[in-house]
């Protein structure tokens, strides 16, 4: 478990939620928490975690929050593991949109072989209401102790307000360790 809390952020300026355009106002603090959580039940393995970030009064403009939250889950038992995730970001500024993102994969490593298939799910909550999936199946096989032949083949669909693109790609190497 975490908690933090900072005065203002006047001096993060990471464009979350409005610093990219700073007014020279003073926020009236940062507050974040978060939690993780890991335990073993046998041959299964839950992890997860939490976390929440808020903003008060954003540049100093009264009843103007935001904040984020995110979550993720991953269960392992065998060789298979399946995870999801969750983030949410609520800005108050008309130069920041709001945006969510979600994830889902499941794997399989046995031996020397591992394959997982996984998909990420985002939309921006601006004037053109973008979203955005991306999918990937990947694979590994263990050559030789330190040798791993990978590849990966991706899919995005991009939907930019009615203006819609697609992309794939494959990707493969050796990877090599000392």
């Amino acid at each position: 478990v975490g908690v933090s809390y900072a005065p203002e952020a006047t001096q993060d300026d990471d464009g979350f939620p409005t610093e990219a355009t700073n007014d020279g106002a003073n926020e009236e603090g940062v507050m974040a928490a978060g939690l993780n959580y890991d335990n073993k039940f046998g041959d299964i393995r839950l992890r997860a975690s939490g976390g929440f970030q808020y903003f008060f009064d954003v540049n100093g403009t009264s009843a103007d929050t935001a904040y984020a939250i995110g979550s993720g889950v991953r269960i392992g038992f065998g060789g298979f593991t399946v995870a999801g995730s969750y983030h949410r970001q609520e800005n108050r500024s008309a130069t920041v949109n709001d945006r969510q993102t979600m994830g889902a994969s499941v794997s399989f490593a046995e031996g020397p072989l591992g394959v997982s298939l996984g998909a990420v799910y985002g939309e921006d909550d601006g004037a053109s209401d973008d979203e955005q999936i991306l999918v990937e199946l990947g694979g590994q096989y263990k050559l030789a102790p330190g040798v791993t032949a990978r590849g990966s083949v991706f899919y995005s669909n991009r939907d930019n307000g009615g203006v819609d693109s697609d992309a794939f790609a494959v990707v493969g190497g050796i990877a090599l360790s000392f």
